[in-house]
């Protein structure tokens, strides 16, 4: 039987919307590729062959789903984390208070 290689595509610390979109749409590519190779197979290795297609789709769609989930952790963290540079910034003042300031924008990439 042919093997049928589905897997979730890398990405990168930041997901954006259509990055996220145009993966969504290969792991549905790559369902669809499989699901018509398992065409040529009759009876129960055409069943195996679906239900590994299915399978495969699945997880990587699961694998996606951990990803958001992973960079929507990550987001509240940097927040929570610069919202905790910038209360300690308040113990300074004038141009020692802009100056952290500025830091703590720069580390956490806030404008």
């Amino acid at each position: 039987m042919k093997k049928i290689n589905i897997s979730a595509i890398a990405v990168a610390q930041t997901l954006s919307k259509d990055a996220y979109k145009t993966q969504k749409t290969a792991i549905t590519d790559e369902y669809k590729s499989a699901s018509k190779a398992c065409g040529s197979f009759a009876a129960n290795v055409k069943d195996v062959c679906m239900a590994e297609a299915k399978g495969k789709e699945n997880v990587a769609k699961a694998d996606q789903k951990s990803v958001d989930a992973q960079q929507t952790a990550a987001t509240a963290k940097q927040d929570a984390e610069y919202a905790v540079a910038k209360e300690k910034c308040d113990a300074f003042a004038s141009d020692a208070k802009d100056g952290c300031l500025a830091t703590a924008k720069a580390r956490y990439g806030k404008s």
